[in-house]
């Protein structure tokens, strides 16, 4: 398997301000990459410059039709229920929707 893309650290500092005022997540490496956690779900990670992160398949659709979000392809593998976001000036709200999912799915 070929290394992940080179985090982008700027993206990272950005969802750890999103995420500031979450309890119970917490930080760490997945694949080499920044990833941020509620229990053992992962609700983000940083693959090169985007973010991606983990909604319900009934909310995908949405979430691509919004201008910053595409598929998440890490490895150049599609990956059902997560969505990339290539910038997160107005895409917050998609961060903390993920967190709500994971909380759904139970920690």
């Amino acid at each position: 398997m070929k290394a992940a893309p080179t985090p982008n650290l700027s993206q990272r500092d950005h969802v750890r301000r999103i995420l500031a005022s979450v309890r119970s997540i917490r930080e760490a490496p997945m694949f080499g990459c920044p990833a941020f956690f509620l229990g053992r779900r992962m609700v983000a990670c940083i693959y090169g410059d985007a973010v991606g992160i983990r909604l319900p398949a009934s909310e995908v659709d949405v979430a691509l039709a919004r201008d910053g979000v595409v598929p998440f392809r890490p490895y150049g593998k599609s990956m059902r229920e997560w969505v990339a976001l290539e910038r997160l000036d107005s895409l917050a709200d998609l961060v903390h929707a993920s967190v709500a999912y994971a909380r759904r799915l139970g920690t």
